[in-house]
């Protein structure tokens, strides 16, 4: 989307959400274009932010931790 930027999350998103009752995480992923090639996640630094997101919202919605790696590697 044009005119995007990495504030968006915390200044449009997440009060969003809040109105609509949801929970939020404290975190963010943000991601560039090159980031990608062909569609699809391709910087290995993208792919350990994920899956630190990943873990840590399993941890706080079932109060415990997972190790969850992305089957992209």
């Amino acid at each position: 989307m044009p005119g995007m930027t990495a504030t968006t999350i915390d200044h449009k998103l997440r009060p969003l959400f809040s109105f609509f009752r949801s929970l939020t995480l404290p975190g963010g992923i943000y991601a560039a274009d090159r980031d990608f090639t062909d569609y699809r996640v391709s910087a290995p630094e993208l792919h350990e932010r994920i899956d630190r997101t990943v873990n840590g919202a399993h941890a706080l919605v079932t109060r415990g931790p997972l190790e969850v790696r992305s089957a992209y590697f």
